[in-house]
């Protein structure tokens, strides 16, 4: 019988490059998909009253996977008040912001952790804080971080595709809502995001 020129260790490091550009390739799709709804036709904010704690706590299930194998803490607020709001955009957009925090995390700190909060700014804007104590942002790479395929310094040998934060942006935009960031090498970063709700 004629020898298989690639062995067991040879043939498995192939499958798992393979698997990797397979999985590269379907997050990018997905962003890609992500970003192009916000162009569609029936884009406008579809408000509903949710209850926001518990959907502050579904998102943080959704990612308690990767936040354990981080070792990072999710912290919600538990007095994030009842509002209406395009539930469907914020968490698209907590999902991200939570995610990246996770991925980017301080591994050089024992304690980890992703703070969420959630205020009435008046009666007719929510604000939406996500912080936590990570890498920190590169203060030449703030202005550009939620440009489309933008990477910056601190994120580099790590995966992704450079779209999380403009799915962020996009999807706040579309509600009519603001996000700003503020962070510090070695200390942790902070996003903001400003939403309207219905009366």
């Amino acid at each position: 019988a004629e020898r298989d020129p690639v062995n067991a260790d040879e043939r498995k490091t192939l499958i798992d490059l393979i698997q990797g550009s397979v999985e590269r390739s379907c997050a990018l799709l997905q962003d890609l998909e992500a970003l192009a709804g916000f162009r569609g036709h029936d884009n406008a904010p579809a408000r509903r009253e949710v209850e926001l704690g518990s959907a502050l706590r579904a998102v943080a299930d959704r990612l308690a996977a990767l936040a354990a194998a981080n070792d990072v803490e999710i912290v919600i607020d538990e007095a994030a008040p009842s509002v209406a709001v395009d539930i469907r955009k914020l968490e698209l957009a907590l999902t991200n912001l939570i995610g990246n925090a996770i991925k980017y995390c301080d591994r050089d700190k024992d304690r980890r952790w992703v703070r969420v909060t959630a205020r009435l700014d008046d009666d007719s804007h929510l604000r939406l804080s996500i912080s936590d104590n990570g890498t920190g942002i590169d203060p030449e790479d703030l202005p550009k971080v939620f440009e489309r395929f933008f990477r910056g310094r601190t994120t580099r040998g790590m995966e992704g595709t450079g779209l999380g934060l403009t799915i962020v942006w996009e999807s706040v935009q579309s509600v009519g809502g603001s996000v700003d960031v503020t962070s510090e090498l070695g200390e942790g970063t902070c996003f903001t995001i400003t939403v309207p709700i219905a009366g």
